[in-house]
């Protein structure tokens, strides 16, 4: 037999997007991703206009997890990344950073660093994938 890799499209991250997560367990999902990291403290700012009727307009998740380092942030925005959860964890299928932050919004912007590496900065769009039409994680500076 012949094999031939596939790669994802930029539809896939859409497709994940619209599943209907619900606000809160999304939240939940990021939030557990930053205790498997050992973090014990969590800060979410919410950012957005005053009226209720307004959409909100960024979501930060603050934490003082281990951090990672440059190829376990890619990982972790990989679709069907190779995680190594507990049974104590939400997530076990390496969906959870994406499917949960995309349902939230458009961009995901990761960043993080261990105790021994410089500052990553990782950038996964949704809009920047459609244009491409390649999934494709932005490293910034």
């Amino acid at each position: 037999m012949k094999y031939k890799e596939l790669k994802p499209r930029p539809k896939m991250g859409e497709s994940l997007r619209n599943m209907g997560y619900n606000p809160r367990f999304a939240m939940a999902d990021l939030i557990d991703n930053s205790i498997d990291a050992s973090a014990t403290k969590v800060d979410i700012v919410v950012a957005g206009k005053k009226n209720q009727r307004d959409p909100v307009t960024r979501i930060d998740v603050f934490d003082n997890g281990t951090g990672m380092n440059v190829q376990c942030a890619e990982e972790a925005l990989t679709m069907g990344s190779d995680t190594h959860k507990d049974g104590k964890s939400l997530g076990c299928f390496g969906m959870g950073l994406n499917t949960a932050a995309t349902s939230l919004g458009r961009r995901i912007t990761v960043i993080t660093r261990n105790h021994r590496d410089k500052l990553v900065c990782l950038v996964y769009d949704l809009d920047v994938n459609a244009t491409r039409n390649k999934y494709t994680v932005c490293h910034r500076s």
